[in-house]
């Protein structure tokens, strides 16, 4: 299936492998979604859910092994373990133990593509060498533009934009961290889906994560808290009595 050849493509890359990058291009064309809310992934955690939406034509490669490791609830349970304000969270590696995970083979790094690390993009975290992420990511905090690729600097791919949650992103950004930047309360990545796989009860977009009203596609005041807003609510403070025989619809 498409988990399976991916993840049999991303154990052959090397780039000094030119039928291995052969492969793994081609299998991208035929397999990866066009840009669209269809191809958007949630990060759901214990501070909230960050909706991120995929550049998969800009970051073919790392956008492919980023949902293959979703395709097998990879991240769930895992923590972003490294916070720093100002700066970046970074997650995507490590268990509430502080276990590493075993990954897939690492990937060759798409930094030059146009995309720059600036508030709200989601990155690749690699190591000292250019060519060696693997399943960590970063979400930038502020605008980081010294961490994209440049003449005699690597940089980092850019591979997505926060599009709904970045007050998430803020909250987690401001948790109490040790002297390691690991945060001294557990911040879970609970699990991390793409929106075909997340539910919209509605139908009008939002994830229910994300959605203030989940029930009501007309998002307005929700007297009674039910999800569905009091434009279509018949029955706007749940007392029984429907507003149009309800002398005091709102109490």
């Amino acid at each position: 299936d498409a988990v399976a050849t991916t993840q049999a493509m991303l154990s052959a890359i090397d780039k000094d492998n030119a039928d291995a990058s052969a492969a793994i291009d081609a299998f991208v064309t035929a397999n990866t979604p066009q840009p669209s809310s269809d191809s958007n992934v949630v990060i759901t955690t214990n501070f909230g859910a960050i909706e991120i939406e995929l550049f998969p034509e800009q970051a073919p490669i790392t956008v492919a092994n980023f949902l293959a490791y979703i395709e097998v609830d990879f991240y769930d349970g895992l923590i972003f373990h490294r916070v720093i304000d100002g700066f970046m969270i970074q997650g995507g590696g490590f268990d509430q133990n502080g276990n590493k995970k075993e990954t897939f083979a690492q990937i060759v790094l798409e930094a030059d593509n146009g995309l720059s690390n600036v508030r709200g993009t989601i990155a690749m975290a690699w190591t000292s060498v250019a060519d060696s992420a693997t399943s960590q990511f970063f979400i930038n905090y502020d605008n980081n533009s010294f961490l994209d690729a440049t003449p005699g600097n690597d940089g980092y791919a850019v591979f997505g934009m926060v599009v709904n949650g970045m007050e998430v992103v803020d909250a987690i950004a401001k948790v109490e961290t040790n002297s390691s930047d690991s945060p001294t309360e557990p911040v879970i990545i609970e699990s991390v889906a793409t929106v075909s796989g997340i539910n919209d009860s509605d139908g009008d977009g939002v994830a229910d994560d994300l959605d203030a009203f989940p029930l009501d596609i007309n998002e307005s005041i929700d007297t009674d808290g039910d999800g569905i807003g009091n434009n279509t609510d018949a029955d706007d403070d749940n007392d029984g009595v429907v507003d149009i025989s309800d002398a005091f619809p709102l109490d």
